[in-house]
C-alpha cells in the first residue's frame, strides 16, 4: 500500500545542515543523483507527459555520414535534434574544447526546421563557434565516436552478436561530446525570450534534452551501420545492453568561471538539496513497504557502486570504503529496528554518521529522498532564479 506524505504535516523540519559544513569540496565532490538532479528531472518530465520520439529525417549513408533530424513531441511542444555525421581522419579527431572537426554536430532545434533552415545549419553547425546561428536554435554541441568501442560493437552486430557487456559498462558510452552550449552563445537562441511559457524552463533542461536525444542518435546509428555492414546476418543492439549506455562528455571547462559568475543559482541548488534531506529525515514514521523500498535501495547502491572503476588512487579508495560501509549497513542488525522508529530515517542517518565516509553519507541522503516524490518533487520550481546584472563600481 503507498503511503501518502504531505508537505504541510512537515511541521517540524529536522534544521538543515550549516553552509560551513556542506560547502566544502570534499562533500560536494561526494553528493550523487537525486530525483532533484537535472537528467532526474528531464526523465521524469518525459514519463510523465508521454514524449513521443520520430525519426523525421535520416540521410546517412552506408558508413554512416550525413544528416538527420530527430522529432520530440514533449508537452505540445515540437523540439528537433538536428544532426551531421562527417567523415574525419583519425588524426583530425580530438577531444580538446579547441578542436576544429568532430565526428558529429548538433543542434536542439525549437520546432521542425525548412529545408532553407537545414541548408544554412549545414554550413555553420560543422564549423560550431564560427558558424552564425539561429535563434531557432537552443542548443549547439559536437561529439566524437568512442575509439575504444565503437568499431567494436559495430563489428559485433554487423556480424550478429552482441558486444561485449564489461566493455560497454567498463566505457559506457558510444560518443562523447566535447561541448553543449546553450543560453544564447554564438547567437542562439536565449533561453529567456519565452521561459514562463516553455516546458525547457527549469535550469539545463534544454541541454539534458540534447545529451538524450545525442544518445538516442547514438544508439540508432550503430544499429543502422550494422545492418548497413553485415547484412542479414546483422543484430540490433539489445534493449538491455542500451540501457547501460549514455553519453561521455570530454570537457568541462566552463564549470570554473560558470561557479564564479552564478553563485545564486549555486545556492538554490545545493539549498534545494539540503531542504529535501531536511523534510524527508522529519518525516515521523514510514510504512512496511516505503521500509523494503529504502533496504532495496541500499542493496542497489551497494551492487552499483561495486561497479565502479577509477584508475585515480584517491578516488579507488573512497570507493572501496563507500562499498564497504555500505555492506556493513546491509548487513546490520538494528536496521529494521531504526526504520520503526519515531523519524525512523533521522534514526538511520544519527546512527551510522559517525561510523561512515562522507561519500557512505551522501549517498545515503539520495536514497533517503528518492521514494518520497509527494514531498520533494515541487522544490524542482525553486531551482531556477532571474540573475540580476549589477552595475560594477568605481573605486
Amino acid at each position: 500500500m503507498k503511503q501518502n506524505y504531505k508537505k504541510n504535516q512537515q511541521i517540524n523540519l529536522y534544521p538543515m545542515r550549516q553552509p560551513s559544513q556542506v560547502m566544502k569540496l570534499e562533500r560536494l565532490g561526494s553528493f550523487h543523483q537525486t530525483r532533484l538532479s537535472f537528467t532526474r528531472q528531464l526523465i521524469n518530465e518525459l514519463k510523465s507527459n508521454k514524449t513521443q520520439f520520430e525519426i523525421s529525417k535520416w540521410d546517412i549513408d552506408n558508413n554512416g555520414f550525413g544528416n538527420a533530424v530527430i522529432k520530440t513531441i514533449f508537452n505540445n511542444s515540437i523540439f528537433s535534434l538536428v544532426v551531421f555525421c562527417h567523415s574525419i581522419n583519425d588524426e583530425e579527431r580530438s577531444d580538446r574544447v579547441i578542436a576544429e572537426k568532430w565526428d558529429m554536430t548538433f543542434s536542439l532545434f525549437k520546432g521542425i526546421p525548412s529545408n532553407l533552415e537545414l541548408d544554412r545549419m549545414s554550413k555553420n553547425l560543422k564549423i560550431q563557434e564560427l558558424g552564425r546561428h539561429l535563434s531557432k536554435q537552443l542548443t549547439l554541441s559536437r561529439a566524437n565516436k568512442s575509439v575504444r568501442i565503437f568499431k567494436k560493437v559495430l563489428d559485433a552486430l554487423s556480424n550478429g552478436k552482441q558486444p561485449s557487456k564489461s566493455d560497454v559498462n567498463n566505457i559506457g558510452y558510444l560518443v562523447r561530446t566535447t561541448a553543449v552550449y546553450g543560453n544564447g552563445k554564438f547567437g542562439i537562441g536565449d533561453f529567456s525570450y519565452d521561459t514562463s511559457k516553455s516546458v525547457l524552463n527549469k535550469p539545463f533542461q534544454a541541454e539534458m534534452l540534447t545529451v538524450y536525444l545525442i544518445r538516442y542518435f547514438s544508439i540508432e546509428l550503430i544499429n543502422f551501420t550494422a545492418q548497413k555492414k553485415g547484412g542479414k546476418k546483422s543484430v540490433k543492439l539489445s534493449n538491455k545492453i542500451s540501457r547501460h549506455l549514455g553519453v561521455g562528455n570530454a570537457t568541462g571547462l566552463g564549470m570554473a568561471p560558470f561557479l564564479i559568475n552564478h553563485q545564486e543559482l549555486i545556492h538554490k541548488w545545493i539549498n534545494t538539496r539540503e531542504t529535501a534531506i531536511s523534510r524527508v529525515l522529519s518525516i515521523k514514521s514510514i510504512n512496511k513497504n516505503t521500509q523494503k523500498q529504502i533496504l532495496n535501495y541500499i542493496q542497489q547502491a551497494y551492487k552499483y557502486t561495486l561497479q565502479w572503476n577509477v584508475d585515480d588512487p584517491i578516488q579507488a579508495n573512497r570507493i572501496k570504503n563507500l562499498n564497504l560501509d555500505l555492506k556493513n549497513i546491509i548487513n546490520c542488525n538494528k536496521l529494521l529496528n531504526l526504520l520503526n522508529k519515531n523519524y525512523p530515517l533521522k534514526s538511520l542517518n544519527d546512527y551510522f554518521k559517525n561510523k561512515i565516509c562522507i561519500e557512505t553519507e551522501e549517498i545515503l541522503h539520495s536514497i533517503f529522498i528518492e521514494p518520497f516524490p509527494d514531498i520533494i518533487d515541487d522544490l524542482t520550481n525553486q531551482m531556477g532564479s532571474v540573475e540580476k546584472k549589477i552595475s560594477s563600481c568605481r573605486l
